[in-house]
């Protein structure tokens, strides 16, 4: 019998390596953000996963109950409980003072309400978090890693246009340091950004002028002194917060005497208001606070009102020295501004935080450049590869005519004309109205446009101050439009000079010119037909239909599709007025008699007028051949049986599939 060896170790070094793996993965992985975009782990995964999802601002909301199993399936195998509550605190928007989720149902209250379950409450990404987190993750500026399983991919990052850890705050304790950062006004830290990017030498006296402090989602009054500049030059600090209150005489009716009033419209920050109503009756029974009558809350949906009625002989500023005094009405906001750079905990100034944030986006947006400029390079080696085509014509008929496959002919074209093997494949490809005149004039205007893109992604790269110029531009374009917003713009259009309103309308014009629809897909594309349609690398057998050109991009993000694609620009809905007229049904029809495609996916919305679609395209097709497969429906990876309604389980049970070996 062989003797099993064993290594003795030292209790404590194992104590203490075990300890700090511990506090590391606490540190680095739940309870401190990232400097860059602004976020902890839990919530850039609730991110990710809507947009996987496509829980678009115009789509419709989602159960929350499948973001959070998706969430948990997939990227973060912790409590159910954790990541909805995370989920709730980014819809609340007492909570937060840009919330990136929009919520529907009930989602807690300022009086410390609690949310309903999650199988009740439903979610979708709100126009700033789709517009500043998630608009560039698709053009290669950030990294991916692997997840608890090896089985997907979730950035490591996401690529934030706007500092959302000033904008937002954070709060969080780690093992041995924590973090407190409190929001601020989006307009201010653009105004900073822009400050620092013009000037990088600029004072931060002149910075304190232009950031004046926090802003709180709930309002409230901050008492400037040194503690503040204290704030931004160290990085912590502690900041005074008071509720608005003011004196109002009220009318208490018919055959009474008015009486003052103290009415609160803002409590300080992540102060319930039930509670603090609670504790001052408290505080007024048990008499440590006096010349109070009576408490009343008379919030609605236009705002907070706190009534507080005063007695006849008491002295009003008594009183309010009183409640700022003995209740939180004044309260200290304890701010630390810790967060990950480059993985490790790090106390940051505003100053160093700001610096910090226009590296990460200088470094962005020269991914997102240099992304563009290799597609726009690949569209014009294609694009000359046809130029060159339509010149030799005769030649290219006369080796494919002459060639025994398309092997053979594609290399005889490479060392004939002097053709990449991309521009081989693409010309085999070719279809033949390609060669009419209006086709040739088109595909030289292209080049040319595609030339002038490429010189202006290269001068970005090159040229700093350029480069400096759009991240300005960017910075000032504020995400989330709404009425009062459009209003301002409105407004603002009209007291512009008409020549700056003429440029305006000439840019917007370009672009609607420019985008145009492809003749065979249906897709929106900048040239016809598009790049997709062209790409001889694709698999002209199969053909994915799906509703709208977003669910192309979607399903292309996925690399899971190498077919080609047909966009119905919409879905049957009677009651909506919608029929297949209005479709692209009869352009697919067409298709499927003139090409050779041997299987049709159709990839319509999971709703009724998706299935009313689908249905309708099935039966109504002529090409008997065909093979027509349906997305498969049923339970999600990492959802519950708990959650699902009876349509999913059903469809989840008429889907099963036998498990291998």
């Amino acid at each position: 019998m062989t003797k099993e060896k064993f290594t003795s170790i030292s209790l404590q070094e194992e104590m203490q390596r075990s300890y700090l793996e511990y506090a590391m993965s606490v540190i680095i992985g739940r309870a401190l953000p990232d400097a860059r975009d602004g976020l902890k782990p839990v919530q850039r995964r609730i991110l990710f996963a809507m947009h996987e999802l496509g829980l678009t601002p115009d789509r419709p909301f989602r159960k929350c109950a499948r973001v959070v199993g998706d969430v948990l399936g997939k990227y973060h195998p912790h409590g159910d409980q954790a990541v909805y509550e995370a989920l709730v605190r980014l819809v609340q928007d007492f909570s937060t003072k840009y919330p990136t989720l929009d919520g529907h149902g009930n989602f807690g209250s300022v009086d410390n309400d609690p949310p309903a379950a999650m199988r009740y409450t439903e979610t979708r990404l709100a126009p700033i978090a789709h517009e500043c987190f998630l608009q560039e993750i698709g053009s290669e500026t950030v990294s991916y890693s692997n997840n608890f399983d090896g089985s997907q991919q979730e950035p490591d990052i996401l690529p934030a246009q706007l500092p959302f850890l000033l904008l937002n705050g954070s709060s969080g304790i780690a093992v041995g340091m924590a973090t407190n950062i409190p929001p601020h006004n989006l307009g201010e830290i653009v105004d900073g950004l822009i400050a620092l990017i013009n000037d990088k030498e600029i004072s931060d006296l002149r910075l304190s002028k232009i950031i004046l402090g926090p802003d709180f989602p709930t309002g409230g009054e901050l008492i400037c002194n040194s503690a503040m500049n204290e704030v931004y030059l160290r990085g912590r600090g502690s900041v005074t917060v008071r509720g608005v209150i003011k004196n109002e005489e009220i009318n208490l009716g018919k055959g009474r005497h008015k009486r003052n009033a103290l009415i609160i419209s803002e409590l300080p920050y992540q102060i319930s208001k039930a509670g603090w109503i609670e504790k001052l009756a408290e505080l007024v029974n048990l008499g440590k606070i006096d010349g109070i009558s009576d408490i009343r809350d008379e919030s609605d949906r236009d705002g907070m009102r706190i009534v507080i009625e005063l007695k006849k002989d008491s002295n009003s500023e008594i009183v309010v020295s009183n409640l700022f005094k003995k209740t939180a009405l004044q309260s200290n906001f304890g701010a630390i501004f810790l967060a990950l750079v480059n993985g490790k905990p790090i106390q940051l100034t505003l100053r160093k935080y700001l610096n910090y944030f226009l590296e990460f986006r200088e470094e962005t947006i020269r991914k997102r450049t240099n992304y563009f400029l290799r597609i726009a390079s690949e569209k014009f080696e294609i694009l000359e590869g046809f130029s060159i085509a339509t010149k030799n014509i005769k030649d290219i008929i006369e080796v494919i005519q002459n060639s025994e496959n398309a092997t053979e002919a594609k290399s005889i074209l490479i060392v004939k004309l002097r053709l990449s093997e991309k521009q081989a494949d693409a010309v085999l490809s070719m279809p033949l109205k390609k060669l009419t005149t209006l086709e040739r004039k088109q595909i030289e205007i292209d080049m040319k446009e595609l030339l002038e893109k490429k010189k202006y992604l290269n001068n970005l790269l090159n040229n700093r101050r350029l480069l400096l110029d759009t991240l300005i531009e960017e910075l000032s374009k504020l995400p989330g439009i709404g009425p009062k917003t459009a209003q301002r713009l409105a407004y603002y259009i009209v007291r512009q000079p008409d020549y700056e309103n003429l440029q305006l309308a000439e840019a917007i014009s370009a672009v609607t010119t420019k985008i145009i629809y492809c003749e065979r897909c249906q897709n929106l594309s900048d040239y016809n037909p598009c790049f997709i349609c062209t790409n001889p690398n694709r698999n002209t057998s199969q053909l994915c239909v799906v509703e709208e050109p977003m669910d192309v991009v979607a399903i292309e993000k996925s690399n899971c599709f190498k077919g080609l694609y047909h966009v119905l620009h919409g879905s049957i809905s009677p009651l909506n007025g919608v029929g297949p007229d209005q479709l692209r049904i009869q352009q697919l029809f067409e298709r499927l008699q003139n090409e050779e495609i041997t299987e049709m996916i159709i990839a319509t919305n999971p709703t009724l007028q998706g299935e009313a679609t689908a249905l309708y395209i099935s039966n109504n097709n002529a090409k008997k051949d065909l093979v027509i497969t349906h997305l498969a429906r049923g339970l999600p990876i990492g959802g519950s049986l708990e959650y699902s309604d009876d349509i999913t389980l059903s469809r989840a049970f008429q889907g099963r599939q036998q498990i291998s070996e």
